[in-house]
C-alpha cells in the first residue's frame, strides 16, 4: 500500500507540473496545485474511483510513515529523534494529501489560499498564536530547505536503487529538479505563513 501511495503521489505531482505548463500556455486557465490536479483526476473516466484508490493510498503511505518512525532505531539519540520527526512530518503530509483527495471525491472544491490565511489568522487570535505561527513558518521553511538540499546533493538516493545507465541518470536527474522545485514551493509558502 505505502509502494502503491508513492506511485499515487507522483501522478499527483506530474498532475501539478502538468497544470503549472497548461497555465503558462493558456495564460491562467488551470489550477496548477494539489486541488487542481486532484479535480483533473475526478474528471477523468472512471475519475471518482481513481480518486478514491489515491485518497486510500495516500492515506495508507502516511500511516507507513507514522508507523516507520515509532520503529526506527538508531544509534544516535539526537539523530533517531531527527528522522523520527522527518518521518511523522512527511507521514502527516501525505494524510492531508488524503483528506484532501477525499474531499475533492465527495465533491468539495477546497481553497488552499484561503484555508491557509483562514488557519494562520485563527493562530493569530490565541495566546502565543504569533509564536507558533513563526514556528510553524520555520519549520516550513526547514522542511523547503531540506528538500533543496537532498535535490542539489542528491542524497535522496541512498534511499532507493537507481538503475545503472542512462535511465538511472535521468531518474536521478528528475529527482534533483523535483526535490528543489518542491523544497522552493515549501519555502514560497512559509514566507506568508
Amino acid at each position: 500500500m505505502a509502494r502503491g501511495g508513492y506511485a499515487a503521489s507522483g501522478v499527483v505531482h506530474g498532475l501539478i507540473g502538468a497544470l503549472a505548463i497548461a497555465l503558462v500556455v493558456r495564460h491562467g486557465r488551470a489550477e496548477a496545485d494539489q486541488v487542481g490536479a486532484l479535480t483533473s483526476i475526478a474528471n477523468a473516466p472512471f475519475g471518482l474511483a481513481a480518486l478514491c484508490a489515491v485518497a486510500v493510498l495516500l492515506f495508507a503511505l502516511g500511516v507507513f510513515h507514522i508507523v516507520h518512525g515509532f520503529a526506527l532505531d538508531r544509534a544516535s539519540r539526537r539523530r533517531r529523534w531527527g528522522r523520527r520527526l522527518a518521518e511523522w512530518g512527511q507521514g502527516v503530509a501525505f494524510c492531508v494529501m488524503g483528506g484532501i483527495a477525499t474531499a475533492v471525491a465527495v465533491g468539495a472544491r477546497p481553497d488552499p489560499d484561503r484555508t491557509t490565511r483562514d488557519a494562520s489568522r485563527g493562530l493569530l487570535t490565541i495566546p502565543g498564536g504569533t509564536v507558533l505561527l513563526i514556528l510553524i513558518g520555520i519549520g516550513v521553511a526547514g522542511v523547503g530547505a531540506a528538500w533543496i538540499w537532498m535535490g542539489a546533493s542528491r542524497s535522496f538516493r541512498k534511499q532507493m536503487s537507481i538503475p545503472p545507465g542512462r535511465g538511472g541518470r535521468a531518474i536521478a536527474a528528475l529527482g534533483a529538479v523535483g526535490f528543489v522545485a518542491k523544497g522552493g514551493a515549501l519555502l514560497a509558502i512559509a514566507v506568508p505563513l
